[in-house]
C-alpha cells in the first residue's frame, strides 16, 4: 500500500496552513486520535504532551503494519514489545517501539526530514 497522505493518517481535517503573518503550522484535531485512546482534556489547554506523543506513535504503528518492506514509506514504527518495568518505586507497563527513518543512501547519518522518502 502506498504511504498515506497526511489527511489519511491524521484525519480529513488535518493539514498544514499559514497564519496571517505567513508562519506555517500543522493542524490536527484531537478527536481524530480517539481510536488510539486519546481523550480531549477539559480545558483543552491541559493536553498532556506525553499522551499526545503516545497517540501519534500508536496511530503510526497501526498505519505501518504490513508496510515494512514498502520503499515508499519513509517512516515505519514497529516492533511493539510489551513488558513490565520498574521505574523508581513504580512498576509500569512499557510498550517498546522501534521507529525507522528511511532516506536515500547518500544522505547524512542524522537525516534531514526533507530527504525522507
Amino acid at each position: 500500500m502506498p504511504k498515506p497522505t497526511f489527511q489519511q493518517l491524521f484525519g480529513q481535517s488535518s493539514g498544514a496552513t499559514t497564519d496571517p503573518t505567513g508562519k506555517a503550522f500543522v493542524v490536527m484535531y484531537l478527536e481524530d486520535f480517539a481510536s488510539e485512546g486519546l481523550a480531549v482534556p477539559d480545558p483543552v489547554g491541559n493536553l498532556n504532551a506525553s499522551s499526545f506523543a503516545a497517540a501519534l506513535l500508536i496511530k503510526w504503528l497501526s498505519a505501518s503494519l504490513g508496510n515494512d518492506d514498502d520503499p515508499t514509506w519513509g517512516v515505519i514504527v514497529n516492533g511493539a514489545r510489551p513488558s513490565l518495568v520498574t521505574r523508581g518505586e513504580a512498576t509500569q507497563r512499557e510498550l517498546a517501539l522501534s521507529a525507522s527513518i528511511y532516506t536515500p543512501d547518500n544522505t547524512p547519518l542524522i537525516p534531514d526530514p526533507d530527504l525522507v522518502v
